[in-house]
This record gives C-alpha cells, structure tokens and sequence, in this order.
C-alpha cells in the first residue's frame, strides 16, 4: 500500500431484543464503550507506534435511548495518517475497514466480529485501480483472542505492549468522549 494517508472504519449493530448492559448507564452501556472501542483499537493495532489527536468528535444519544447510540472521530496520527471512525447500536450491520495508501489501498468487511467459519475477503487494489482478491482463512476469533492473551502471560515485554495500547485507546476514547460531549452542550 505504501504510505497509508488514510484509514476508514466502521462498526455497527442494530438492536437487540436483550441488550443487557448496552442499555444500563451503571454498567458501562453506551455505543462508544461497546463498539467505537473496536475501530479505535484497529487504528492503532496498524499504527502501534503513531500517537492520535483528535481532530474532531461527535457522541449521539437518539430516539430516546438512554445512552449514546452513535459517534464519529477524526484522529489525526503522527505518522501522517487520517482515520475517520464511525459506531453505531440501534442501526444498520456495518463491520469494516478500508485502507487507502499512496500506492494502493485494502478493504475487508467482518473485520472484528464473525462466524468461526466466515472466510475473509481482502479486496486490494493497486496504483492504478487494479482489483485483486485475496482469500483469507476463516478462525474463531475468540479463540485467537484467548491464545494471544494466554502467551503474553509470561512475557513481560508483550504485556507491557499491550497495556500502553490499550492505555492509548483508553486515553482517545476519553477524549472523543469529552469533545463529543461537548459539542452536545452537556458537561463532562
């Protein structure tokens, strides 16, 4: 791809007949919490070393919902890069990403949750807008997620990777939050 200049990411699920905690302010409900958590985190799983500004936040509460229902963030990356995050509960399925780099660019769907037996579709293309498919091969993404954690239990460098990461995340997500709050008027 080159120098990535951009990445787009979009999580989204629609509602559910149970939403347990999604709806419960003492447990943490919210959309941001439950899934603009998951594009914040792709950002920076590919930029592991590039620190996020916030360039711009929004964090909507609609039709009633007693939380947030929905945002949108621009980050702005130290290496350069711009990624542009939406979320959403209570909406349409939207589960992808799309990677746009001076020499090309990447597009997948399903990138965080899906089936065990779902097989990947990467669409690639080149410099000039050639399109390639490359095929990827279908996992249970929880189980890859136990045994990531379960090898960094005993090293101590990968754990220490880890926790600044998600310390990272945690740390965009505060300020996505207080931006988007507000710009809602509302304190923070």
């Amino acid at each position: 791809l080159g120098r990535v200049t951009s990445i787009a990411c979009r999580f989204g699920v629609p509602r559910l007949e149970l939403p347990g905690f999604r709806s419960d302010p003492t447990l943490g409900g919210g959309a941001l919490f439950d899934v603009g958590c998951y594009p914040i985190s792709a950002v920076h799983a590919l930029f592991p070393e590039s620190a996020a500004s916030v360039a711009y936040a929004s964090v909507e509460s609609r039709d009633g919902w007693p939380l947030d229902t929905d945002g949108h963030a621009v980050l702005e990356l130290s290496n350069g890069a711009v990624a542009v995050l939406e979320w959403r509960i209570n909406g349409a399925y939207r589960n992808e990403i799309d990677v746009w780099g001076d020499r090309g660019s990447a597009f997948t769907d399903k990138i965080f949750s899906k089936p065990a037996d779902y097989v990947p579709l990467f669409r690639l293309r080149d410099l000039r807008g050639q399109e390639t498919i490359e095929t990827g091969h279908a996992a249970d993404h929880f189980v890859l997620m136990l045994q990531n954690f379960s090898g960094m239990i005993d090293d101590k460098l990968a754990l220490e990777s880890e926790r600044r990461r998600i310390e990272r995340s945690a740390d965009v997500m505060d300020r996505i939050w207080s931006d988007g709050q507000r710009k809602r008027g509302q304190e923070v």
